[in-house]
C-alpha cells in the first residue's frame, strides 16, 4: 500500500484528469486499485495489458474496417436500388397521367368517329343514289316534266340536308374534342405548376411532402416548378400551430 500511495495523491489525480492526452493507468497488480485508476482514461490490469491496448492488432483492425466497408457498400447498393425502383414507378405513373397520352386517346376516338361518319355518309349516299335511280326510272316510265322537276328539287334538298347534318356532326365532334382537351389541360399537373404552384419531394425517399411531419433540420428536399427544379436544405420545421 505504501508503494501505491503516490498514485492516491490528490495532486497526481488532478494532473491526470487535466491532461489533454489519453492516459492508461497500469500500476500495481491486477487486484490493486488507486485513485489514478479512476481518473485515467483507461485502466489496465498490468503494464503488458496496457501495451496491448495502445498497440492493437493491425489484422483485427483491417478485418473490422473491411467488414464496415462491405456493410457500407451493401447499404448504399440497397438504397440505390430502392431509389431506382421508386423513380421507375414515378416515371410509369407520370407516363400514365401524361396529358399527351389522353390527348392521343381522344384523337384516336375522333378518328374513329370520323371514319364512322364517312361510312354513314357513304351508306346514305348509296341509299340516296339507289332511291334516286328508282325515282328516275319511274320518271322515265311516266316522263312527266313537272314530276321530274319536283323530284330533282327534293333530291337537292336531301343532299343539302345531308351535307348540313354531316357538317353539324363534325362540328359537334370538334367541340367535344376541344372540351375534352380543355378538361385534360385543367387537370394536368403541368398546368397547376404553371399557375404558380409547386410539388415538393423528399430527397431521401422520393415521397411527395404535404406537411412538415417526418422532416428534420438538415434534410434535403426537391421542389418541382413549372420550369426547372430547386434543391433545398431544411433549416427548421414548423407545424400549423407555429405558422
Amino acid at each position: 500500500l505504501e508503494d501505491l500511495m503516490a498514485f492516491n495523491d490528490e495532486e497526481v489525480a488532478r494532473a491526470i484528469a487535466a491532461c489533454r492526452l489519453p492516459l492508461i493507468s497500469a500500476v500495481g497488480h491486477e487486484i490493486d486499485f488507486t485513485i489514478a485508476d479512476f481518473t485515467a482514461d483507461q485502466r489496465a490490469a498490468t503494464p503488458s495489458a496496457a501495451a496491448e491496448l495502445v498497440s492493437p492488432d493491425a489484422t483485427v483492425l483491417t478485418s473490422r474496417l473491411t467488414a464496415l466497408h462491405n456493410r457500407l457498400r451493401l447499404q448504399l447498393r440497397q438504397r440505390l436500388e430502392r431509389t431506382g425502383s421508386a423513380l421507375h414507378h414515378a416515371r410509369a405513373r407520370l407516363h400514365r397521367l401524361h396529358p399527351g397520352l389522353r390527348l392521343a386517346q381522344q384523337q384516336q376516338r375522333l378518328d374513329e368517329l370520323e371514319q364512322r361518319l364517312v361510312r354513314d355518309q357513304q351508306r346514305r349516299q348509296k341509299q340516296q343514289r339507289q332511291h334516286l335511280l328508282g325515282l328516275t326510272a319511274r320518271l322515265h316510265s311516266h316522263s312527266p316534266g313537272a314530276r321530274i322537276a319536283h323530284w330533282e328539287q327534293r333530291r337537292l334538298a336531301l343532299v343539302h340536308r345531308l351535307r348540313r347534318a354531316l357538317q353539324a356532326r363534325r362540328q359537334g365532334a370538334d367541340q367535344r374534342l376541344a372540351a375534352s382537351a380543355a378538361r385534360l389541360h385543367a387537370l394536368s399537373p403541368l398546368a397547376t405548376l404553371a399557375r404558380g404552384y409547386s410539388i415538393t419531394f423528399s430527397r431521401c425517399d422520393g415521397r411527395i411532402l404535404t406537411d412538415s411531419t417526418g422532416l428534420a433540420a438538415g434534410d434535403e428536399i426537391e421542389t418541382r416548378l413549372a420550369r426547372g427544379r430547386l434543391i433545398s436544405r431544411v433549416e427548421r420545421c414548423l407545424g400549423d400551430e407555429d405558422a
